[in-house]
C-alpha cells in the first residue's frame, strides 16, 4: 500500500496538485513506518520534502531533509 501511495503522489505531482501529492506521500510514510521498511520510509520522506519545496514551504522541507539524510548513509 505504501508504494501505491508513493505512485499516486507522483501522479498528483505531475498534475501540479501539490497538496494531494503531499497527502499521498505522508500516507506512504505512515504505512512504511508501520511495516518497518526503512528504505521505503526514506523514499517517502524525500518525496514529502520535494512536495513541500513545490509549495514554497522551504523551512518545513529542510526539517524533513535533516531528518532523512542521516538515515540514507
Amino acid at each position: 500500500k505504501a508504494r501505491a501511495h508513493l505512485k499516486f503522489g507522483l501522479v498528483q505531482l505531475t498534475q501540479e496538485r501539490y497538496e494531494a501529492a503531499l497527502e499521498h506521500h505522508r500516507m506512504a510514510e505512515k504505512l512504511a513506518l508501520e511495516s518497518d521498511d526503512p528504505l521505503l520510509h526514506c523514499d517517502a520522506q524525500l518525496h514529502i520534502a520535494a512536495d513541500l519545496i513545490k509549495q514554497g514551504k522551504l523551512d518545513e522541507s529542510m526539517g524533513v531533509l535533516k531528518e532523512v539524510l542521516p538515515q540514507i548513509r
